[in-house]
């Protein structure tokens, strides 16, 4: 306690001395080291603190081929590179993996110098750090490579030439640390590619599930939808992928979307592309409508038959209205009867005793 009233007893003299101006000499004490902030394979950025009462900096670099005046020899010396009141400064117009090496001084308004500080080492890069560099490194799962690229101040948004974002890259990809670690350095979650796609839709695509709940719960937007209509449910249906189907619509997706192109819904979608059983069954647990046409009038148990799709056709058979048909009186049974194969028509019902006859 006796200890403590003494340093506070100190602090308020020292504060009252320099209040009456007794320590006009005074010269900083010195902080720490600067700090190089940014490198590239021809220039580095140094910033140093600010240091109480100090009217200018003194950054000097190490030239390792400088002459030492002291004996004429050229063993290096120290050389002033930048002398002002900013505490911070760009070392410009350097060589690919140049040896660096930097030390500040401050400087007092009547122009007495503190200690030099310690220094700072480093050195530039072998050649331009690039947005490829940074998509390269999210293709080889190289969370190190991500982190030093961003570093270098690699934009975390830069663009591929598809137009894909780096988050974009590594959600299609689904290594979990590196989407992580771009969504920690504010990575736009609903970054669009020139096609409208979002780092959400392409996770569905490739079948990542944790991927897709990582970035919902990072607000990602889950009911966008690219330039041809298609939405994250879409997406989720070309992966095939239940599980994702399900997260999604229990998310608030809605269940029946339709695309600007064929105007088909997630159902029809699967009914075209041969969706698993599974896929068919979740939408229609949800809810959707089965029984909706698309923009030339097909259902999605006409096109799952269209494309001799059996198992979908056994799942949506029961639960559609056969008799539908389309402008032209072309129903559900007479597109089965014409491309369908025996699996197809027995999903449609078709006795087998007239199988043989069709």
């Amino acid at each position: 306690m006796m200890l403590q009233q003494q340093a506070q007893d100190q602090a308020k003299a020292e504060a009252q001395s320099l209040d009456n101006g007794e320590l006009r000499a005074w010269s900083p004490r010195w902080f720490g080291a600067p700090r190089i902030v940014e490198i590239t394979d021809s220039s580095s950025a140094i910033e140093w603190d600010a240091v109480q009462g100090a009217s200018s900096y003194t950054l000097q670099k190490w030239d390792p081929q400088g002459i030492n005046h002291a004996n004429g020899k050229r063993e290096g010396c120290w050389r002033d590179l930048y002398s002002g009141p900013m505490h911070a400064y760009q070392d410009s117009g350097l060589a690919p993996q140049t040896e660096l090496k930097y030390r500040v001084q401050a400087e007092t308004q009547e122009g007495s110098g503190g200690s030099w500080s310690a220094a700072v080492t480093g050195h530039t890069t072998e050649r331009p750090q690039t947005i490829k560099d940074l998509h390269d490194a999210v293709l080889m799962f190289d969370t190190f490579g991500v982190v030093e690229q961003l570093d270098f101040g690699v934009p975390v948004d830069g663009a591929d030439s598809y137009g894909q974002s780096p988050l974009m890259s590594a959600s299609r990809k689904g290594y979990l640390p590196i989407v992580k670690e771009l969504l920690t350095r504010d990575a736009d979650v609903d970054y669009r590619d020139c096609g409208g796609r979002n780092a959400l839709m392409v996770a569905c695509e490739a079948g990542h599930a944790n991927v897709v709940e990582l970035l919902l719960n990072r607000n990602a937007q889950i009911d966008h939808d690219d330039m041809a209509g298609s939405t994250a449910l879409h997406f989720a249906i070309d992966g095939d992928t239940p599980s994702i189907v399900e997260f999604l619509l229990k998310n608030g997706h809605d269940v029946g979307p339709r695309d600007f192109v064929a105007g088909w819904t997630p159902l029809m979608r699967a009914a075209v592309n041969g969706g698993s059983e599974d896929v068919a069954e979740v939408l229609i647990e949800h809810g959707t409508n089965v029984n909706l046409r698309d923009r030339q009038g097909l259902t999605a148990l006409m096109l799952a038959t269209i494309h001799d799709n059996s198992g979908m056709v056994k799942v949506l058979a029961p639960h559609s209205e056969q008799t539908l048909a389309t402008s032209r009186g072309a129903t559900a049974i007479e597109f089965g009867i014409t491309f369908g194969s025996i699996e197809t028509k027995r999903g449609l019902s078709i006795p087998d005793d007239q199988l043989n006859n069709l």
